[in-house]
């Protein structure tokens, strides 16, 4: 399919959706300059069967769900943009939600509503100079997700946090990503958020700017993170992780980690804490 704008509330080029025209379990499919307006669900919805697709210089604009997902493997969008789309990440909807083994190559979000986010990958998902800009909500979130690589991706001046890992995603890689605020947009309320449980995760080259709070771990551990140029976590024991509140019965470590409490300063024994096996944990300094 090549050449075509498709307007409207009704119909866009979508999977099996009864707000959507029907492409269902073909495999192997090109989209190239194909512009969708309005869509009343979803832009492109794939479904299963829906295989080694390749979408080129596609646009998905006022979808009322979201720009491009589903549940079909191996995609390639290049060069793809969503803008204005109204679903919300509670409910499962986003710009960009690639199911798995999807490759997203320039592909922007933009200016999405209702507390959305711009990129929801699932597993095993390859972006590489990505940008979300101006959203309701989130950037980029990883829910849950495994083995996704994020290369040169960029979080730009929406209204919650940039990067997120929730809900124990694990062993994803993010090298030379970016969050940062512009005065338009204005700052985010963190560049970068691990949640407790998640764990293996790689972030290297991290840079922050403008942002109202860097970088929120919560009381995660064993990931590598490095912000600014500086490591704030470490994947082997010895790890330094800072908070606030005492790391006593909530935090999960190895022994020989290490837990900074950034609350209480002068107090004695509640500034730097080690681990002495799994909950317990003993102040030092």
């Amino acid at each position: 399919v090549e050449d075509l704008l498709i307007e409207g509330g009704l119909h866009s080029m979508s999977l099996t959706h009864t707000n959507n025209a029907n492409m269902y379990s073909y495999p192997r499919g090109v989209l190239r300059n194909v512009s969708m307006i309005n869509p009343a669900g979803w832009g492109v919805l794939q479904n299963v069967g829906c295989i080694e697709y390749h979408l080129e210089n596609c646009v998905v604009d006022g979808a009322g769900y979201g720009g491009y997902g589903g549940v079909g493997t191996d995609t390639r969008l290049i060069n793809c943009t969503a803008q204005g789309w109204g679903g919300s990440f509670a409910d499962g909807y986003a710009g960009f939600a690639p199911a798995q083994n999807w490759l997203l190559a320039n592909c922007k979000a933009f200016g999405g509503t209702n507390a959305c986010v711009g990129f929801l990958p699932n597993a095993r998902n390859t972006l590489v100079g990505c940008q979300s800009q101006q959203e309701a909500g989130y950037d980029f979130i990883i829910n849950g997700g495994s083995y996704n690589l994020l290369t040169g991706c960029l979080a730009d001046s929406s209204s919650s946090s940039g990067f997120v890992f929730l809900n124990g995603a694990s062993y994803n890689n993010l090298t030379g990503c970016m969050s940062e605020a512009s005065i338009s947009g204005g700052p985010h309320p963190s560049s970068l958020r691990i949640d407790n449980g998640c764990s293996g995760n790689i972030v290297s080259g991290f840079l922050s700017h403008g942002d109202t709070a860097t970088v929120a771990l919560g009381q995660s551990v064993g990931n590598y993170v490095q912000v600014n140029g500086v490591v704030l976590q470490q994947l082997a024991a010895g790890n330094i992780t800072p908070g606030t509140g005492s790391p006593n019965g909530a935090l999960t470590g190895t022994s020989g980690d290490y837990y900074l409490r950034t609350d209480t300063p002068a107090t004695g024994n509640q500034r730097l804490y080690v681990c002495t096996g799994g909950t317990a944990w003993t102040g030092i300094l």
